[in-house]
């Protein structure tokens, strides 16, 4: 039987409505508590803890009550359900969770706040933005799925940071993603030249989008200590997760030059790919080199010819992607603009799949279940959140 509810079994729903579990304090349950403590330790002797009692108090009197913000960033692709890995314990430890959600409108904040109330399933949440019963069968394989799932009935409170769809950072950036790779281009070095181009644009627009999620995370906690969030209102701490892709790093050193104390998780070790590698070059300003783009450019295309041959062998990013980077570094330049000359010259995707397994095969890669075992991908070692500070902020 399915455990999920339909959307229009419950009562309406609107975005501000209060998550129904709140285990937060008020001031005066704080203060009868503290005299209830004050009377238990003096009562027993223990001088000590009523002091440490009475310390708490005037700390927090001190503050206006005004709760502390703990922040934790938890970077990991947004892909499949193994990217996943240590999330639900992350969420668990979370008052206020935040998704990466790139242009999202008010319906998906509605929805996502029911999610976490309960008062919407996985399944029915992907009904409302209008998938068909067999699409949601392959959106149950992603990430965005899985997380549905661990949010479902947490009663957590949710909160959107990222660009809305009616941002104009937001238009231009889309855009930009979405722009053909090789349409009107009329041979290889034409092809990877604009790929730096429209790369570069890519980073340039990524830096506003992480200024804007700055702006509204520092609007959220202005609300947090005005109390303005009902279901907070109270709380000694509160702690905030954002969950954002690996590419996103920046956004955690912008907090720490801020002077925020940081908590940093990851299902794992993260690999970038020559494309990611490029972005984070192009951001902190170095050279991007043609060979570089070449071997982003052929990650694409093992991505769109080869994902069936990926797939048999693993489903998590972080093992694609090394796996993807391994492949690709055995590629010459040349080599790669003679695949990307292919395709302008009309080749069809079963030429171009033939030809890039002929190549794999001649490099001495027979399948990507051998290449996976020559690679020894590194297992989960970041589950658990570490503080960022001055010493690894850039490990």
């Amino acid at each position: 039987m399915n455990r999920h509810h339909t959307y229009e079994s419950r009562e309406p729903i609107s975005a501000d409505q209060p998550a129904e579990k709140n285990t937060g304090t008020t001031r005066r349950e704080f203060l009868l508590t503290l005299g209830a403590g004050l009377t238990a330790a003096l009562d027993s002797g223990k001088r000590a803890a009523a002091a440490e009692l009475i310390e708490d108090f005037l700390n927090k009197d001190a503050e206006g009550m005004e709760p502390k913000i703990e922040l934790e960033i938890f970077f990991a692709p947004h892909a499949t359900r193994e990217d996943a890995t240590g999330l639900k314990e992350r969420i668990r430890a979370s008052d206020i969770y935040i998704p990466e959600i790139f242009g999202w409108d008010e319906r998906v904040l509605v929805l996502y706040r029911a999610i976490a109330q309960g008062k919407i399933g996985p399944e029915g949440y992907f009904k409302e933005l209008g998938a068909s019963s067999q699409e949601i069968q392959e959106i149950k394989k992603t990430l965005e799925y899985t997380e549905t799932e661990i949010l479902y009935n947490s009663g957590k409170r949710v909160e959107f940071i990222d660009l809305p769809d009616t941002n104009r950072i937001y238009s231009q950036l889309d855009k930009e993603i979405t722009e053909p790779k090789f349409r009107g281009k009329e041979n290889a070095s034409e092809v990877i030249s604009a790929y730096k181009q429209n790369a570069h644009k890519i980073v340039l627009l990524q830096k506003e989008r992480e200024l804007y999620m700055l702006e509204q995370l520092a609007e959220l906690q202005k609300k947090i200590a005005a109390g303005e969030i009902q279901e907070l209102k109270g709380r000694s701490t509160v702690k905030i997760l954002i969950f954002l892709g690996a590419y996103h790093t920046e956004f955690l050193h912008r907090l720490h030059r801020k002077g925020k104390k940081v908590l940093r998780s990851s299902p794992t070790f993260y690999v970038y790919r020559h494309n990611e590698e490029m972005m984070r070059c192009f951001a902190f300003g170095k050279e991007i080199t043609d060979d570089l783009a070449a071997k982003s450019i052929l990650e694409i295309l093992m991505d769109s010819f080869l994902s069936d041959k990926l797939d048999e062998v693993t489903r998590s990013s972080h093992e694609r992607n090394m796996l993807e980077r391994a492949a690709a570094e055995k590629f010459s330049t040349d080599e790669i603009k003679d695949l990307i000359e292919q395709i302008l010259q009309g080749a069809s995707i079963q030429t171009v799949r033939e030809t890039l397994l002929k190549k794999l095969r001649e490099k001495g890669v027979e399948s990507f279940a051998v290449l996976k075992q020559k690679i020894k991908p590194r297992k989960n070692s970041l589950t658990k959140p570490d503080e960022i500070t001055p010493k690894n902020l850039h490990d």
